[in-house]
């Protein structure tokens, strides 16, 4: 079973996608403040770089979505 955004089988993996400092600091402010677990703030991170993938692919930008 894969899982939600993995990359299909016999395709290469889904490469790593830096985020925009205000994703950064809401996922420290999820760890710090919040006390959420590493498995859920990998999540986040892994839902945050699909999200933004998604926006480049129709030619737009984090900050102005």
């Amino acid at each position: 079973m894969r899982h939600a955004g993995a990359a299909p089988d016999g395709a290469p993996p889904l490469r790593s996608v830096e985020l925009p400092l205000a994703a950064e600091e809401y996922l420290t402010w999820l760890a710090v403040e919040r006390g959420r677990s590493v498995n859920t703030l990998a999540a986040y991170r892994r839902d945050l770089q699909a999200y933004v993938r998604w926006l480049a692919g129709r030619g737009l930008t984090f900050e102005r979505a």
